[in-house]
């Protein structure tokens, strides 16, 4: 299943998107749509758990999980317009990354694919 998520920036939140610092000390700044959304496609446990914490909740970024390839393109055909970025693993079981991305391109999915790998 899908597991969602969406976090709160500790910023204050400028009007039409997320607004939060990128760094210690840094004043550099990244603004995020408030519709700005990323599904997380990860068959580890722990990086399910530990990625959002580091990438999506510091920057404020709303996000979605799933455990294989084939949730992934379920997950994003069920609403095309939802996820402007997917992360996606390679080795995953029943559909690995890279035959989910070919069967997103194939239905038409035009954002922004990552293909991530521990190999």
């Amino acid at each position: 299943g899908v597991v969602a998520a969406e976090a709160a920036a500790s910023s204050p939140r400028p009007q039409g998107g997320r607004h939060v610092s990128s760094g210690r000390g840094s004043r550099a700044q990244l603004l995020f749509p408030p519709s700005f959304c990323c599904l997380h496609a990860e068959d580890d446990r722990v990086l399910r758990r530990t990625l959002p914490l580091r990438t999506f909740k510091k920057v404020g970024v709303a996000y979605d999980q799933v455990e294989d390839g084939a949730a992934a393109v379920e997950a994003v055909l069920r609403d095309m317009g939802k996820y402007n970025l997917v992360l996606m693993d390679n080795q995953m079981p029943l559909m690995s990354g890279t035959q989910a991305t070919r069967a997103l391109r194939e239905a038409g999915y035009t954002g922004t694919i990552i293909g991530m790998t521990g190999d």
